[in-house]
């Protein structure tokens, strides 16, 4: 089912507020080899990448009470 205009505006507007992209550069083959890892584990990229700098956070003792729905 598609989202209603006002949906979707909300949810940009909440995107534009809240939210940030984290991006790297890595060779081709890198990213092949790495997708191919996720896949393996049932994850998406997404999904591996947010767990990563979540415990990397929490690991050096930075707490974020993170909420957002649908997190995966």
């Amino acid at each position: 089912m598609a989202l209603s205009e006002a949906k979707q505006r909300a949810n940009d507007k909440y995107s534009r507020e809240h939210m940030a992209s984290l991006s790297c550069k890595v060779r081709k083959e890198v990213a092949t080899a790495f997708r191919e890892y996720c896949n393996s584990q049932g994850k998406s990229v997404h999904a591996e990448l947010k767990e990563y700098v979540m415990e990397k956070l929490k690991s050096n003792g930075i707490e974020i009470a993170y909420t957002y729905k649908n997190i995966e």
